[in-house]
């Protein structure tokens, strides 16, 4: 079994969406009951092709303001910072954006208790005493 993942970014989703651009018109005409299965079924994967180059997951918002401040971290260390301090919802909607994304999720404890994400070359670190959609600049271990 090929994961729908492996699917959906290789070679044959690309040429599925090369090879019929014109498919939610009237360009293809189907001609019989299996014709008209298959057409449904490459209009799906086209359908399915086109929500993957957009983000509508709320996540995506705060995968942006993080990387945004990896930048900018990046720009002045030459290097990602270490850490980053998130809020509450941050937090829980990067782990379902693990999850959408098929992202292995790998969350531990730091030393001081506190939880923390693997994420883009940084560690998520989840505060409490900080707002719930917070996102601070990256900071090193130092």
């Amino acid at each position: 079994m090929v994961p729908r993942r492996t699917v959906l970014s290789g070679a044959a989703a690309g040429l599925a969406a090369t090879a019929l651009p014109g498919l939610g018109e009237a360009a293809v005409e189907p001609q019989g009951r299996e014709d008209r299965e298959v057409v449904e079924a490459l209009r799906l994967i086209l359908n399915e092709l086109r929500e993957q180059r957009v983000c509508g997951d709320p996540g995506c918002a705060f995968v942006d303001r993080i990387r945004q401040n990896q930048k900018i971290f990046f720009k002045a260390n030459g290097k990602f910072p270490d850490f980053v301090d998130v809020g509450i919802d941050v937090w829980e909607r990067l782990c379902d954006w693990h999850v959408r994304t098929m992202q292995p999720l790998n969350v531990t404890r730091l030393g001081d208790g506190r939880l923390s994400m693997s994420f883009m070359l940084s560690t998520l670190v989840l505060r409490a005493d900080v707002g719930n959609d917070f996102v601070s600049l990256g900071y090193d271990a130092k």
